[in-house]
């Protein structure tokens, strides 16, 4: 069986998960109430009778079938740990959002890990780097074996939860036909804190557990540096900034032609740029934050709505 865990602002938004949840049947849904979303989803999961855990977000639109899809494949594959696959545009979000839509999957916004945006290859053995929170199952066995989230971090808890997953050998897998519909940030100032969030959470992981595999996560606080250093004192020269801009160009105009839309083009080449910037500012001040780390605390105090939704 599976049960769906869902951190909530309020248990008022129970209507609206189950609306987006739609014709699937989950055998379970458990909405955590709180202030600590990685607490919250810890919280979930003692709660759950399921045997496996389908964590969503809020806003996470499924598609009929979905849950039946991973049940049969997780079924068929006990090796595998945990399953997930893709986030969505709605066809439905404004340009602006399919813009930023279009630079998160796009490679040169994050590398591999466009994948979480985009239906792209094969079901196939992959690492973190392609698995996204808000569409991800788990095996309930597996992530009480290995004590569940940090609840340190936030974002960025399933990443590093991940990491360990593969560090025992267990098997993630990502499925492009396993996609969910979620919006995408409304206007520029939260993109902005998104993509920050994102870099914050990455530097703050990576003191936790760090692979080479990491370091072009860390490609955008370089051109941070670059940037500051050269309006600051110059001297670096204008050649790193020049290549960046036909790179920014070459992609934005990609983009323009896949999506068919030269007006997106355009605004994807700002919003590279804006995500890049957002992102290495993020990262340098999660070098700062990480030292905090082992002093936070989170916020216990959770209220827990379980559902039973089995015929």
């Amino acid at each position: 069986m599976i049960t769906v865990v869902c951190a909530v602002r309020d248990l008022g938004e129970e209507s609206a998960v189950l609306k987006n949840i739609g014709d699937n049947r989950p055998g379970q849904v458990v909405l955590v109430e709180g202030r600590s979303p990685s607490y919250q989803r810890n919280a979930g999961v003692k709660e759950a009778s399921g045997s496996i855990i389908y964590y969503i977000d809020d806003d996470s639109v499924l598609p009929p079938g979905i849950i039946a899809a991973a049940e049969k494949y997780l079924a068929a594959n006990p090796s595998c740990a945990v399953l997930g696959g893709p986030e969505l545009v709605p066809a439905a979000d404004t340009p602006l959002q399919r813009s930023f839509g279009a630079v998160f999957a796009s490679p040169f916004a994050a590398g591999k890990s466009c994948n979480r945006y985009r239906r792209h290859g094969a079901v196939r053995e992959t690492s973190e780097k392609e698995m996204i929170l808000c569409n991800m199952f788990v095996r309930k066995e597996v992530f009480e074996e290995l004590n569940g989230f940090n609840e340190s971090l936030y974002p960025n808890e399933e990443n590093e939860f991940l990491a360990r997953v593969a560090e025992r050998g267990l098997k993630i897998v990502h499925d492009p036909a396993l996609f969910i519909l979620r919006s995408k940030r409304k206007d520029y100032p939260g993109f902005i804190r998104q993509c920050f969030n994102y870099g914050r959470g990455r530097a703050e992981q990576a003191s936790l557990s760090f692979s080479l595999n990491d370091l072009v996560n860390f490609v955008p606080a370089f051109f941070v540096i670059y940037l500051a250093s050269e309006a600051a004192i110059g001297g670096m020269g204008l050649l790193p900034m020049a290549l960046y801009a036909a790179a920014d160009a070459f992609f934005s105009v990609r983009a323009g032609i896949e999506y068919k839309d030269g007006v997106l083009g355009a605004m994807c080449f700002l919003d590279f740029f804006i995500l890049h910037v957002s992102y290495g500012i993020g990262t340098l001040a999660g070098f700062f934050t990480s030292f905090t780390l082992k002093d936070r605390l989170p916020d216990t105090n959770i209220r827990v709505k379980k559902t039973d939704m089995l015929p």
